[in-house]
């Protein structure tokens, strides 16, 4: 971290080593939200943020093309991780499943509610 802190302090903010930890938790926090398939909005959001500052930062100056450090690597992560938050993580992500799990919890949740507001009595099951 002390190189991290070094070379952000190199662009002249005023807190770099809080800085290199917010970005270094972005990244590898961001990766691993994307990566697990939890939070995935959350964790797009955060890669495209990081990755928004470094085109600005350090890479629109060098052009376009990865191979001369410019921003086109950074370019297909923030298009990734956009696609991501528009499109949703997939059927195997934990995203996805806790929504299935969520939305007949939230169903009942709603039916009680409703119910309790309504002054209604419970629902019983009449025995044989």
């Amino acid at each position: 971290m002390a190189g991290a802190k070094q070379w952000i302090g190199s662009f002249g903010v005023a807190h770099p080593g809080p800085l290199s930890w917010l970005v270094a938790l972005a990244e590898f926090g961001g990766g691993l939200l994307v990566l697990l398939g939890f939070l995935t909005s959350l964790g797009a959001a955060l890669t495209i943020s990081v990755m928004g500052v470094a085109i600005i930062e350090v890479h629109s100056e060098h052009g376009f093309f990865n191979t001369e450090q410019g921003y086109e690597f950074n370019l297909a992560l923030i298009t990734l991780a956009l696609t991501l938050m528009l499109v949703g993580a997939g059927a195997i992500s934990i995203d996805q499943q806790l929504a299935l799990l969520l939305i007949p919890l939230a169903g009942l949740f709603s039916v009680e509610l409703s119910r309790r507001a309504a002054g209604a009595p419970e629902a019983r099951v009449e025995q044989e």
